[in-house]
């Protein structure tokens, strides 16, 4: 029997009990007060594929009316560098490569207690969830209630609690509620107008 093959869009029906946030951050010093002031400054982020330390900033950016790398009239602009990790990102700003960096909340706190004492939080982000499961349409629907159920329920079983630990840092999933939903929305809204920016 000839398998017959088709493009699906899977569509994400759980996500992360504990959402994450992201930070920017600058000099203790820095004359920098809000996010606003970073208007013509440069913005370390860590790599392309970073929810923390790329995606999540660039949107909160964007719904402040910030473009990048490229001025336009009406809008502020920052010009950012890719660091690579979010230590360089850190360090950027310590030895002044960078006025400000962008990296999850948490990501200071893992770093040298005199780095951490010469830098300042500057603003957060609004939470994000950290991950999602996509589901294939391709699935019959049993299969997919029975996955769902399974999914719902890993955090009960010691094993699955776990799993959920150590390879998602979360303690359970939950299901897709209309503010994520929200959030995805605007989210492939910003990641499209960027794309568009970019490609002129």
């Amino acid at each position: 029997e000839k398998l017959e093959m088709k493009q699906t869009t899977p569509r994400p029906v759980f996500s992360a009990m504990r959402p994450k946030i992201s930070a920017f951050y600058v000099r203790a010093d820095s004359p920098v007060k809000t996010v606003a002031d970073l208007d013509g400054r440069k913005l370390a982020f860590t790599f392309t594929y970073s929810s923390p330390g790329y995606f999540v900033p660039i949107l909160h950016l964007m719904q402040r009316d910030f473009v990048l790398d490229r001025p336009a009239p009406g809008k502020k602009v920052v010009y950012t560098s890719l660091s690579g990790h979010y230590i360089n990102s850190l360090y950027w700003v310590f030895f002044g490569k960078a006025d400000a960096a962008a990296v999850g909340d948490d990501d200071l706190q893992k770093t040298s207690p005199k780095l951490q004492k010469s830098l300042r939080q500057l603003e957060d982000t609004l939470p994000y969830p950290g991950f999602f499961v996509l589901l294939t349409p391709v699935w019959k629907a049993e299969q997919q209630r029975v996955l769902m159920d399974f999914l719902q329920a890993l955090h009960t079983d010691p094993a699955g609690r776990d799993l959920l630990s150590k390879t998602y840092s979360c303690k359970a999933l939950v299901p897709i509620d209309a503010e994520v939903e929200k959030w995805i929305a605007g989210a492939d809204a910003a990641i499209t107008a960027l794309s568009a920016a970019q490609a002129h």
